[in-house]
């Protein structure tokens, strides 16, 4: 299957859904016929008393007539609760096919593009589902009923009939005004609050920053010009909708009043055919005829926020490669990892990241790898893993394509410590097991002692289960880098890559990562070690050096970077301000 193949697959997913729900759409359809039929009732109603009751002074023909009133009523409101119903179980069901595919979506845009937009595309998908299950999807559904009721009033009275369909001309021009006039608005008030959103959301993640460095009124000056862009394109639109709302209001009951004038002035007419039934049928039912244009008029702003959504996401889900997937699932792997031509370019930038990346990593190896900042030690590491696939080459693990290999099946020998660790909202427990609901205590705890992090814990007020806060806030650095080994050590994996593991460490922290590597090392474990610290690679078997996304040199450690001995708690603290690492390596 090719990426273009892939592409339409994603995107396809969205409209597949709702293709699937074209059953019950057409259940609604039915209903929607069934309530606006029984509509009539109450014209028909008018219209019998005043023509033939009034006139018969029949007692009977009330009670008949009010009686089958009440009963078609009755089953108005019956088939309305099941429209109701319908259309929550359509979102019910949306909700349950499409939810957690969307979050893969958004997942897997986060990743790829380096952003959180994906993140909003559940938000959007509850807007249109709150959308499809509200009182302003209906409007939509009776606006096909608006030719028949205009029939019904012809045949009543032609007159009667002209002024509807004006009435209702009226109403469809100001449903197109009020599109041509708020949605422009609407669209650069939502472009000009988004960049404030982002900066905020920004700055709610470095409170600490702003606060420290007296930036808060500088974010809150952002703020207030993007807010007051929007609200002044917001105010715009809300004017002009009012407006234009208003007026159809005002239409609507100008049209109804034309037509009791019109049937007065008939009835009062030599021979005229106008009735007063006929008169007040005409009234109600031409308010009726009126009141979706109204009713859509009223809820335009959410109906185009359902239509935004809706086109957002397709856009996100048509922007998605699906992942090639595997027909048979690997057996568990030894370690070998095969790099093999690998390069990476970002869309958009000529230069590649990587450019013709090939080494071999034999099972149970650690190899650090070093380079100056903007190197692609970093993208190594999350091609290494599988988080995006190369432009060009492979990256296998015992063989198998570590892209294509399912990330619910790789991640159970696969452990990984990114630059900058993010913990999840939770407790200590949770992030170290990777939020498995039946995890092991004991393995858990193994993962902690192997990450040197267990007696740390114990000291905690409520040890393991003592919460991290929102993206691990109340941890320090220190700890939310050590809590993210432990996770990428949880479930003994066979391979594991540690991005900078001790950027945050204190000596002892360094202490605990040498007997952590010791452990992986006994264990068979294959390491991948990037670095920016001399002393960390005191431990490793080879080092790769990367300069400008090339291999530089890839050798034993002590023909890269000469001996590195070992050193004592104060001789690592020192290192910690560290010499270069390009000081030490020999070209």
């Amino acid at each position: 299957m090719t990426d273009s193949d892939r592409r339409v697959e994603a995107k396809d997913a969205l409209k597949d859904a709702f293709k699937r729900c074209r059953t019950a759409f057409g259940a609604v359809a039915v209903f929607s016929f069934a309530v606006n039929l029984f509509i009539l009732t109450l014209p028909i109603y008018m219209f019998a008393v005043f023509d033939k009751v009034l006139s018969s002074y029949s007692m009977a023909t009330l009670g008949m007539l009010f009686a089958m009133a009440l009963f078609a009523l009755a089953i108005q409101g019956a088939v309305d609760v099941a429209r109701s119903a319908v259309l929550i179980e359509i979102g019910n069901y949306l909700d349950r096919n499409l939810s957690a595919r969307l979050l893969h979506a958004s997942l897997a845009h986060s990743v790829k593009r380096g952003n959180t937009r994906g993140g909003a595309i559940l938000q959007q998908f509850n807007q249109l589902k709150g959308f499809l299950t509200s009182n302003s999807i209906y409007a939509i559904m009776d606006i096909p009923w608006i030719p028949v009721f205009m029939g019904v009033l012809f045949i009543m009275n032609p007159t009667v009939g002209l002024i509807s369909i004006v009435g209702a001309a009226a109403l469809f021009m100001f449903a197109f005004l009020n599109d041509r006039a708020s949605r422009g608005a609407l669209m650069r008030a939502q472009r000009a609050m988004a960049p404030s959103y982002k900066r905020a959301s920004a700055a709610a993640r470095n409170a600490d920053v702003v606060e420290a460095m007296g930036m808060t009124p500088t974010i809150v000056r952002s703020w207030s010009e993007g807010a007051e862009e929007s609200i002044y394109h917001q105010s715009i639109a809300s004017r002009r909708s009012a407006l234009i709302n208003a007026a159809s209001k005002w239409t609507r009951m100008v049209i109804q009043i034309t037509i009791m004038t019109s049937a007065a002035y008939q009835m009062i007419q030599p021979g005229s055919t106008m009735s007063p039934g006929v008169m007040m049928a005409s009234v109600i039912l031409v308010g009726r005829a009126l009141m979706p244009l109204e009713s859509m008029i009223g809820s335009y702003r959410s109906m185009l926020e359902a239509l935004n959504s809706y086109k957002e996401m397709d856009e996100i889900l048509g922007s998605m490669i699906e992942r090639p997937r595997l027909s048979v699932v690997p057996p568990r792997p030894k370690g070998h990892i095969s790099i093999e031509n690998v390069t990476y370019t970002v869309p958009g930038v000529d230069r590649p990241i990587l450019s013709n990346v090939s080494l071999e990593i034999e099972a149970g190896e650690i190899i650090g790898v070093i380079g100056p900042s903007g190197a692609g030690k970093t993208t190594l590491a999350t091609l290494m893993v599988g988080i995006d696939a190369p432009t060009h080459g492979h990256i296998r693990l015992d063989g198998t394509d570590v892209y294509a290999w399912p990330s619910e099946d790789l991640g159970r020998y696969l452990g990984y410590l990114p630059q900058t660790v993010a913990l999840f909202d939770g407790s200590v427990r949770e992030n170290i097991c990777r939020l498995e609901p039946n995890a092991s205590p004991q393995a858990i705890i193994k993962a902690a002692e192997l990450a040197g992090l267990h007696e740390i814990i114990q000291r905690l007020p409520k040890e393991y289960d003592t919460p991290v806060g929102d993206a691990g806030a109340i941890m320090s650095g220190g700890q939310r880098q050590r809590i993210g080994l432990a996770r990428a050590l949880y479930g003994d994996p066979l391979f594991v890559v540690l991005d900078e593991p001790n950027s945050n460490l204190d000596s002892q922290g360094e202490e605990a990562l040498k007997d952590t590597l010791h452990a992986l090392k006994a264990r068979g474990c294959t390491v991948v070690l990037i670095a920016h610290r001399i002393n960390v690679l005191q431990h490793v078997d080879k080092v790769l050096i990367l300069r400008d996304g090339v291999v530089h040199k890839f050798a034993a450690r002590d023909e890269v970077v000469g001996p590195v001995p070992a050193q004592t708690k104060p001789q690592i603290a020192a290192s910690q301000e560290s010499t270069p690492i390009a000081s030490r390596v020999s070209s």
